[in-house]
């Protein structure tokens, strides 16, 4: 089912998801704003292909991609091995009470896929990077 089709709203299936959430208003008002969103980032990429004299992006993806990861790498190595935790408080009647995050965030700076990223443990992040 389309939520638009040819540019017309299909009034029908919000209606249907807005039945069904706590927040109908607040939904409805986050899609029309994804749908305006992407329909102006669709405009202004059509737009840029039309001044780069492209069709698509295809011929540009491999480039794009491998600049990104190479940024990726070079954002991640300035990371300084370590690990890192956190807890969280919140404020009850009481007082402060601690609420457990159960995270711990460990850089070891040894390259391997993104993907590579796993759970572990109770909660434990562990990251091979670059």
């Amino acid at each position: 089912m389309r939520l638009v089709k040819a540019g017309a709203l299909n009034d029908e299936l919000i209606a249907l998801m807005c039945e069904n959430v706590r927040t109908p208003f607040e939904l409805r008002g986050d899609l029309l704003s994804y749908i305006t969103a992407n329909d102006t980032a669709g405009r202004h990429l059509n737009g840029a292909l039309d001044d780069l004299g492209l069709d698509d992006l295809e011929s540009e993806a491999e480039a794009i991609l491998s600049r990104s990861r190479i940024a990726d790498e070079d954002a991640i190595a300035q990371v300084p091995k370590g690990s890192w935790s956190h807890r969280i408080l919140e404020l009850q009647p009481k007082g402060l009470q601690e609420i457990p995050a159960g995270e711990v965030i460990v850089f070891e700076h040894q390259v391997v896929p993104v993907m590579a990223i796993r759970q572990c443990g109770t909660g434990a992040i562990r990251m091979k990077l670059g």
